[in-house]
């Protein structure tokens, strides 16, 4: 068994999925602004919020709007979908009311958060590829009865704390061991996306076939005996 600081295995995860992300960040779009409904008609929209404290004037939720790159801002609610709720959209423009965000992988909506007591339901507050919180289910690596059946467990990073591995459901995909992977393009069942690549989950029980099984050195999920990825 190896141990390794989790920070240096799992940050990449989140650098791999940003591809969408343009790369040409501008201080202002005047378009964007105009898109999002920013008015002299009213009261004033701000330019910047907060996802969490949800501090956007009445009819606007705090989200992600693109000014050469995602940031936070005020987009007018164009639905008021519920926690937990099938939804559609992407990167913000979506159908979930105030703080939430429709999630793509799940295309449900789930809750922005600071910190795993900003959930409900016994949900984790995982690092997102946007670098926000989400909440998100935890599960048990190598049983996906912890999850949904369209769903499988993963290992991320907290948000309160990135050096601390947690586990959650994310969508079942079907890249294998050792190919190209980010938050769109999902690893088969009993694998993370590690350092870009779909990594095999390991413990006690699998043993890596090439590899020596990579331990987090802080974890914060209930697992099997050893568990960790196969890097």
């Amino acid at each position: 068994m190896v141990r390794l600081l989790v920070l240096r295995w799992l940050p990449v995860l989140a650098l791999a999925a940003c591809g969408d992300v343009v790369s040409d960040p501008v201080a202002t779009d005047a378009a964007t602004d105009a898109a999002i409904g920013a008015t002299t008609d009213g009261p004033a929209v701000p330019t910047t919020c907060s996802v969490t404290a949800q501090d956007c004037p009445g009819g606007y939720k705090c989200t992600y709007v693109v000014r050469g790159i995602l940031v936070h801002g005020c987009r007018p609610l164009t639905g008021e979908l519920q926690e937990g709720e099938s939804c559609s959209g992407y990167d913000g423009a979506d159908d979930c009311g105030p703080g939430l965000l429709c999630d793509e992988q799940l295309q449900t909506c789930v809750r922005f958060c600071d910190a795993t007591s900003d959930c409900g339901s016994g949900d984790n507050c995982i690092w997102h590829r946007t670098g926000d919180g989400l909440c998100r289910t935890p599960c048990v690596l190598f049983d996906d009865s912890t999850c949904t059946t369209t769903t499988t467990c993963e290992l991320g990073g907290s948000y309160e704390a990135l050096s601390t591995t947690i586990t959650y459901c994310r969508r079942t995909g079907t890249v294998a061991a050792g190919q190209s992977c980010n938050f769109f393009t999902t690893c088969q069942p009993d694998h993370s996306c590690l350092q870009g690549r779909c990594r095999p989950h390991c413990d006690d029980n699998h043993a890596c076939p090439a590899t020596a099984c990579t331990l987090p050195d802080d974890v914060a999920f209930p697992n099997p005996t050893n568990a960790g990825a196969c890097l």
